[in-house]
């Protein structure tokens, strides 16, 4: 499952559903990972000069290794979050808590600091 080279979380997300039946069971979703790693403090969120959110990573999610890279896409420039080979073990390590977390998230309200 895991990539030597630090990934993007679409990129883990669609990996882990290979592993899947999905006739008997739901996907895990890119924002139940992204919105797991803001509730235990890997992520936060940050407005830029527009006031538009971005997730990036937080002082523990850099230690972990979670790293943002600059992109260029078709309209301008962008940063994309990035996650190492130690971040995917971390995820794959905690898939039950995430997909318990998936299935409970419509409970969680959440404010832009990743707070419930």
């Amino acid at each position: 499952m895991f990539d030597d080279n630090p990934i993007t979380v679409t990129e883990i997300t669609k990996k882990l559903n290979s592993l899947i039946d999905t006739e008997e069971m739901k996907g895990i979703k890119t924002t139940s990972i992204t919105n797991w790693l803001i509730k235990i403090n890997m992520l936060e969120y940050f407005a830029d000069e527009n006031g538009k959110n971005h997730k990036i990573p937080t002082e523990n999610g850099i230690q972990l290794g979670i790293t943002t890279q600059e992109r260029l896409g078709m309209y301008g420039s962008y940063k994309v979050v990035l996650y190492d080979s130690n971040v995917q073990q971390f995820i794959l390590d905690n898939i039950d808590t995430i997909a318990y977390y998936n299935t409970q998230k419509k409970s969680y309200n959440f404010n832009t600091e990743g707070n419930i």
